[in-house]
């Protein structure tokens, strides 16, 4: 997965830190879903360490997205060094605030290193103890991986996969309203496809851009069916995009999964959807996704003028 156009835009460097000034030019690794969920990790600890030094937001930002460069080239800034470190004496159960004693540390540093440190800790017992559904931004502002984790997918599928927030949905909830059809029965799923088809014609899409539309909105209408209860389509015109969007009143997706589910086609546990993530983003321009233990909304984001080549 090459994701180098990216970040290439996003280290260009706009903000007057002292950190890390320089444009860089990335030699990013093969991204094997291992390789996402560490690096996500020890970029957030860096992020967070660069918050308790009071580094601005665009200091803090470059070193998460600079975790995923080589090894060489991210060992170059203490942070990320330190977050590695941390890293990998977590993972091996070592004693890590007497460990990093011996690393003589600047008194700041050292407290934001042992901060992060408490909360990571703190963040690896809850999800050992129950497999949480995805929180959105925790309440004491301390530990947002759910931040983490969607930045991280939104880069390594290349913008074609975001998660929202419940505030951030309501954006997406805007527009003239186009079809409503509930799903409650298996028959609903060829209801919804004509009914769309019907839609999407008296827009004036093209044939063929009406059929890779349908197979996207099948494959999340028939999730309703295979974890939830019940559900409901609607299809909304914004401008020059169609939104379809996708409810349930299902269990939601645990946090811990998430990047299995949308990165690795074909991977599928009773809660996740198997083919259905991969084959959604490449029918759509984009596939937005908010999750609660109460329900989760599947948004599928089309442009009129077909999908995003």
């Amino acid at each position: 997965m090459d994701v180098r156009g990216l970040f290439n835009k996003m280290f260009q460097r706009q903000d007057n830190s002292p950190h890390d000034q320089r444009i860089v030019n990335p030699v990013l690794p093969r991204l094997s879903l291992e390789f996402v969920k560490e690096r996500a990790i020890i970029g957030w600890m860096a992020n967070r360490m660069g918050e308790y030094l009071s580094w601005n937001k665009g200091a803090r930002d470059f070193l998460f997205f600079k975790s995923f460069l080589s090894k060489e080239e991210s060992d170059e800034n203490e942070l990320l060094k330190l977050s590695e470190l941390m890293f990998q004496w977590c993972t091996k159960g070592e004693n890590v605030p007497e460990k990093i004693k011996h690393k003589r540390l600047a008194p700041s540093l050292e407290t934001a290193f042992l901060n992060v440190y408490r909360e990571y800790s703190e963040y690896c017992k809850r999800v050992n103890s129950e497999p949480a559904v995805i929180a959105q931004n925790d309440p004491n502002g301390d530990l947002n991986m759910w931040g983490v984790y969607r930045d991280v997918m939104y880069a390594a599928t290349q913008r074609r996969f975001l998660l929202i927030s419940n505030d951030e949905l309501e954006v997406y909830m805007q527009g003239t309203i186009l079809l409503e059809q509930e799903v409650k029965e298996r028959a609903d799923i060829a209801v919804c496809r004509e009914k769309t088809k019907d839609v999407f014609q008296t827009l004036g899409i093209e044939p063929s851009t009406i059929m890779s539309w349908q197979l996207a909105i099948s494959e999340a209408v028939t999730n309703i069916l295979k974890h939830a209860e019940y559900g409901r389509m609607s299809v909304m015109e914004n401008g020059e995009e169609i939104q379809v969007i996708i409810m349930d009143k299902g269990p939601g997706f645990a946090l811990n999964e998430l990047p299995n589910t949308v990165l690795m086609a074909g991977y599928s546990t009773k809660k996740s959807l198997g083919q259905g993530f991969t084959l959604m983003m490449k029918m759509t321009h984009q596939v937005l996704l908010n999750t609660t233990p109460n329900g989760s909304t599947i948004i599928l984001i089309f442009k009129k003028a077909g999908r995003r080549k």
